[in-house]
């Protein structure tokens, strides 16, 4: 989706800054300049979607869908004055402000100012940090409750897995000539006007695994290190290629009954995961054909 906190758009962003065209690229460019054109226009067709088709649904379902309703466990009111819910309001998001900040000011000042995701990430860690401290006044309480930021970094080695197992996948598609036979059939078709065929295909591939597997992002992984040569073979510009397969992941994995998402909404509401993706499954294809068809009118002409 549209961040650059995105690991799909850091890995893509990271292997395009590679290039001559997009050198220099940095994840905040990618999202804000390319991805953003296509994402938030799709967001909002898919919010149109999906408000006619949950009105239709609820229509067809009657008073069954009253029948059984979600749990909804008591929850804690925050306690503090204004500053304080203020505050902790905004330490969540800082390291996306400070992303969009840098942009904005590189955008429509003089100034080279230049910030990676890590970096806002950490520096937004000391802040929360710091405001923790001021509040518990005491050092100690305040850095005990960093464990769980710690921990979440030792829940990354999924990602990690997940990549090395992409580097491995890649290498198979390589060892049997699969990737030289699409690249050959790209440079076959170079010119005819048919530069839209790849990232089709590359779309449907991705739909395929998606909804088999429930994971949006280990295809396009797998595919990072060759969208570039793909893309050149078939004459076209390496953001169609991108932005439409990392957002055809991100969206139709709710519209795979095996996806966590869809696993968790299904136990929230005591529905099963099929009952969940007919909901989701209309408003997902809209916005999945939406954006391709955005993405080859913007990013074709640019190849």
């Amino acid at each position: 989706m549209p961040t650059p906190l995105g690991s799909d758009n850091v890995a893509i962003a990271e292997e395009l800054a590679k290039t001559t065209q997009f050198a220099g690229l940095t994840a905040t460019d990618y999202v804000f300049r390319y991805h953003a054109l296509i994402s938030i226009p799709t967001l909002l067709v898919m919010a149109l979607a999906h408000y006619f088709w949950q009105k239709h649904m609820d229509k067809k379902a009657g008073n069954d869908r009253l029948s059984e309703l979600a749990d909804v466990k008591d929850v804690k009111t925050i306690e503090g004055g204004a500053l304080f819910k203020t505050v902790y309001a905004i330490l969540p998001l800082l390291p996306i402000q400070l992303l969009i900040a840098v942009f904005v000011i590189q955008s429509f000042t003089s100034l080279s100012v230049n910030i990676s995701v890590e970096v806002a990430t950490l520096f937004s860690f000391v802040i929360a940090l710091i405001c923790e401290i001021i509040r518990k006044r005491k050092v100690k309480a305040a850095l005990d409750g960093t464990e769980t930021f710690f921990k979440g970094m030792g829940g990354a080695m999924p990602i990690v897995a997940l990549l090395v197992a992409a580097s491995v996948f890649v290498t198979g598609l390589n060892s049997i000539g699969l990737i030289n036979a699409l690249q050959n059939a790209m440079l076959g078709i170079q010119g005819s006007g048919l530069g839209f065929v790849l990232p089709l295909i590359l779309v449907g591939l991705t739909a395929l695994i998606v909804i088999l597997s429930g994971s949006g992002t280990a295809l396009f992984f797998a595919m990072v290190p060759l969208m570039v040569p793909l893309a050149e073979a078939a004459g076209i510009n390496v953001l169609a290629v991108s932005v439409p397969m990392g957002l055809a992941g991100n969206l139709l994995r709710a519209v795979s009954p095996v996806s966590a998402v869809v696993m968790i909404v299904a136990g929230s509401v005591k529905k099963s995961p099929i009952e969940v993706v007919k909901r989701t499954s209309v408003p997902m294809i809209i916005g999945t054909i939406f954006m391709f068809v955005l993405s080859m009118i913007i990013f074709l002409p640019m190849g």
